[in-house]
């Protein structure tokens, strides 16, 4: 049985890996599907422990993040390293990682399929400008780290443009990185 472990930082995600379980099982994929959250239960730490009690021979890795930053996935994707160089189980476990899958085709389907059915509850849906937005990272992490996020969020929306034009969709659109808010007192 092949295993997928989904890294990523939410509030409860037992529904996310009981319907990807079903989805996979149903492609005739026989795959577990662990949770391990950066910040929040269950804790990375939680899943590795149950990957380990059910006896888990290979591991596939996927980040929630669709892109990658060393400031998200890079964070999650350190910490397991840092569990798996110290576990005598883990260190010689076949895993595979997926570090970003912003390009797949199911995902900018999957966004365009929802772009699309936004777009008719407008009155006017061609006049709509289409807004994407992304979390900042230090401009440090981009520039002197190589940092791939901004080139990967720049990517996967031409790519989710280029999937609405094709169905007639040629909205103006626009992406905005968000930053740290600054307090003043």
């Amino acid at each position: 049985m092949e295993t997928f472990n989904l890294e990523g930082t939410a509030s409860s995600f037992d529904f996310y890996s009981s319907d990807e379980e079903k989805s996979l099982w149903a492609k005739d994929v026989p795959a577990k599907v662990y949770v391990g959250l950066r910040y929040w239960h269950p804790f990375t730490e939680e899943a590795i422990e149950q990957i380990k009690k059910d006896g888990t021979t290979k591991l596939v890795v996927l980040p929630l993040y669709p892109q990658f930053s060393k400031s998200t996935s890079g964070s999650s994707l350190r910490l397991l390293e840092s569990i798996f160089c110290d576990d005598e189980y883990l260190v010689n476990m076949q895993h595979t990682v997926i570090p970003s899958w912003y390009q797949r085709e199911g995902y900018i389907k999957s966004m365009a399929n929802l772009i699309e059915k936004a777009l008719k509850k407008f009155d006017r849906p061609e006049k709509v400008v289409i807004f994407f937005t992304a979390h900042g990272v230090p401009l440090a992490y981009v520039e002197e780290a190589g940092d791939p996020y901004k080139a990967e969020m720049e990517e996967c929306v031409d790519l989710i443009i280029e999937e609405l034009e094709k169905r007639k969709i040629t909205n103006a659109y626009t992406l905005a990185y968000q930053k740290m808010p600054v307090l003043l007192g």
